[in-house]
């Protein structure tokens, strides 16, 4: 795994997610919810978050430190997977990925036994980081801050159901705090174990704010290309009053913008750090979905859009990492 090279960092973050690259990180002999909630883990996966840490750890400290990068990808998985489960019981899914979600397969309360089993592995992979315990304890700080927020976002989201639709404002900030807070502490966890200063966490932060406004509403639009339904559409319809082409079109615009900020953010004179938020916008985002329209084309605050190309209805995994 060397710096620039992000197909090995790729294979090499793949490869620890199969029993063997987990080997020393879970017990040898796990009891039946352990064997749950690592099985679940195991599960394929894009695994985008972990991409993210490990392609930040790169860019920011030696790459072949592979022994530190380990918990923490894992780790972030494992809030990952977590929020899945919980999310899906809370949504009353039965599907994932076109297949039954785990409260389905074994019931409600071992579902959510094992949500609760993969948080709290994370916390622990965290904690026994080979790093100094001064980082160590802002690891464990970032990912609760980032619990809480996804789980006020979430709260946010439960609670408009059934009630007077979000307003636009309420339903980015939902995004900030669900998706936006994920982003954040892949990207964060492995600035602190490299010893980023605050000037470098501050801009991962921001970053990450609009990137992950600009997925969300990337994935909802997705979905209107693939089922006809979105939550965003609907919301905005409902909350302006307006037709479900007109919602989709102020949908699309809350994308561009937080779409060029986000590559705003990235761009920044400290090459590392330009680095790993081109990367992530990359991955995130792909290529394909970027180049939609030109950067230099859009507007970055305005209501008033460029010509929309045609052609752009997602097709496999285009848009997001097979």
């Amino acid at each position: 795994m060397t710096l620039y090279d992000k197909d090995s960092i790729r294979r090499w973050v793949l490869h620890v997610f199969t029993p063997q690259g987990l080997g020393g990180l879970i017990p040898a002999c796990p009891s039946r919810t352990e064997q749950l909630a690592w099985d679940y883990l195991l599960a394929a996966g894009k695994r985008t978050r972990p991409l993210l840490t490990a392609w930040a750890w790169a860019a920011m400290c030696c790459p072949n430190e592979r022994e530190t990068l380990r918990p923490l990808i894992v780790a972030v998985e494992c809030f990952h997977k977590a929020s899945l489960i919980h999310d899906d019981m809370e949504d009353g899914d039965c599907l994932r990925d076109g297949r039954a979600t785990l409260h389905r397969q074994v019931g409600p309360a071992v579902a959510l036994n094992a949500g609760d089993l993969l948080i709290a592995e994370g916390y622990r992979l965290l904690g026994e980081c080979k790093v100094d315990v001064n980082r160590r304890l802002a690891l464990l700080v970032a990912a609760a801050r980032a619990q809480r927020k996804m789980c006020v976002g979430q709260g946010a989201e439960l609670a408009a159901r059934g009630e007077k639709p979000l307003t636009v404002e309420a339903m980015i900030e939902v995004f900030c705090l669900k998706t936006s807070s994920a982003f954040e502490l892949a990207l964060v966890l492995a600035a602190i174990c490299a010893g980023a200063d605050d000037e470098i966490l501050a801009s991962l932060r921001e970053f990450s704010r609009h990137l992950g406004v600009a997925y969300q509403v990337m994935d909802d639009l997705r979905d209107v290309d693939e089922s006809g339904g979105s939550s965003i559409i609907a919301a905005l319809a409902a909350r302006e009053s307006c037709s479900i082409e007109a919602a989709r079109e102020l949908a699309d615009s809350i994308w561009r913008r937080h779409l060029l900020q986000a590559k705003a953010s990235a761009d920044v004179s400290n090459e590392r750090l330009a680095r790993i938020l081109s990367w992530s916008l990359d991955l995130v985002l792909q290529t394909p979905v970027s180049a939609r329209v030109p950067l230099g084309a859009l507007p970055v605050a305005s209501g008033e859009r460029g010509p929309r190309p045609k052609g752009q209805r997602r097709e496999g995994s285009n848009f997001l990492l097979p």
